[in-house]
């Protein structure tokens, strides 16, 4: 049998004589009135239009050629991709796939086309794969998603899908072009590494609540031994003061000198047992506890003014957070006292729309928060991973907002309902 090609080579010659007997009916002259001259100007143009379609049959038989290579080339880098590849209409059903995509599944290809690729993807997410496909569709643009595939077997795996619509001649999108990724290792480590996040924050928890317990502990021994001791070795020192003779000045004086020191070293033990952990905040609570702080710290740095804002009941804060509150507000006062250069401070706690918010605004110098949070050790000096822990771990969010000569607002928050799940 004759080829394409050979059967259009066989039809040039008649097209050419069609063409000729076209041109000479056309021509005002008859057959029998052309001159030798006329006739063989004729035969000349035909034989030039000849090779001039000859040459563009050439062409079109080259570039076909570089298209079918192209094409195969094309198949090659789609079928043997490292990544699946399929085609969808707008129900999801499957046009086309590769290799990689039917090596995903676990199934031969030609078992994958024309059917709903729904069947593939697990329950819980076949509404993401519904939302996405109509997403592609609806705005034309690359959309994202993961979903969890069922391959055949009943092996399940965690896939990432790529995917943006191909359009026609009118804009109109008509099918949906997805790349899937098996990301199900990748899964497993975000699992192990949450995990692991998990772990810490709890064991970092348990360090706070048991540094906690030991500072309550401890500024219990204060008072209780400590400062039992001290009381009891002034009050003997008053009644043997009291005995003794008048007779007697060197000894008078010497005693007498001895009561301010002790009374200094007593002051001293409460200011540490206070700092440790005020026993307010266990016995009256957090609001009498900050009010009571605010006198202490303003009776200390008497340059420094603290507006308080309160607006929040005892019984709204939870026993959980009134340990952390006062640790931030302790930890930012502190900073306040040390580095800012401040004269004013406001100091806001509140309850609103289902939040606990804490802040502390000053205005002072601020500072590069930048280049403080690159500072190691004691070079960093301001307790920013402090408060930003123990707010954290507490399952609020912490924000501090700063920079040189426009002073620092420290925020602290906590949704009610996570503090109570």
């Amino acid at each position: 049998m004759k080829s394409n090609r050979e059967r259009a080579k066989t039809k040039e010659p008649d097209g050419l004589r069609r063409g000729a007997g076209r041109s000479l009916s056309n021509n005002a002259k008859n057959k029998e009135e052309m001159s030798a001259v006329d006739t063989a100007k004729l035969v000349h143009d035909l034989q030039v239009h000849q090779i001039e379609l000859e040459m563009q049959n050439e062409v079109l038989r080259k570039a076909q050629a570089e298209i079918e290579k192209s094409r195969s080339r094309y198949f090659d880098l789609y079928d043997f991709a490292p990544i699946g590849y399929f085609t969808f209409d707008q129900k999801g059903m499957i046009l086309e796939a590769n290799l990689a995509g039917a090596k995903l599944l676990n199934i031969e290809r030609s078992l994958l086309l024309r059917s709903p690729f729904i069947r593939f993807v697990s329950p819980e997410s076949r509404t993401t794969f519904h939302l996405h496909l109509k997403k592609v569709f609806l705005t034309g643009t690359k959309e994202i998603c993961e979903l969890n595939l069922i391959k055949k077997g009943d092996n399940s795996f965690y896939a990432s899908l790529e995917s943006i619509s191909s359009k026609d001649n009118e804009g109109h999108s008509i099918q949906c072009r997805s790349a899937i990724i098996d990301i199900t290792e990748r899964k497993q480590a975000e699992e192990a590494l949450r995990k692991a996040h998990d772990q810490v924050r709890f064991f970092a928890s348990q360090c706070l609540t048991a540094q906690e317990r030991e500072r309550k502990l401890i500024a219990g021994e204060i008072h209780d031994s400590i400062g039992a001791s001290l009381a009891a070795t002034q009050f003997r020192v008053e009644e043997v003061i009291k005995k003794v003779s008048e007779n007697r000045p060197q000894t008078m004086a010497v005693l007498r000198g001895i009561l301010p020191m002790l009374q200094e070293v007593i002051q001293e033990a409460r200011r540490i047992q206070m700092a440790l952990r005020p026993p307010m905040l266990d016995d009256i609570g957090i609001l009498a506890t900050i009010n009571w702080f605010c006198r202490q710290f303003e009776s200390t740095y008497p340059h420094i003014h603290i507006r308080q804002e309160v607006n929040i009941e005892e019984s709204e804060v939870p026993d959980s957070l009134k340990t952390v509150i006062y640790r931030v507000l302790q930890e930012a006062m502190n900073n306040i006292a040390k580095h800012s250069k401040a004269d004013r401070v406001s100091l806001l706690l509140q309850k609103m729309a289902g939040v606990i918010e804490l802040g502390i605004n000053d205005n002072g110098q601020g500072f590069d928060l930048e280049e403080a949070s690159f500072r190691k050790g004691s070079a960093k000096g301001l307790g920013l991973d402090s408060m930003r822990e123990r707010a954290e771990l507490s399952g609020g969010s912490y924000s501090i907002e700063t920079s040189k000569g426009t002073g620092t607002v420290i925020k602290a928050t906590w949704l009610i309902e996570q503090l109570s799940s």
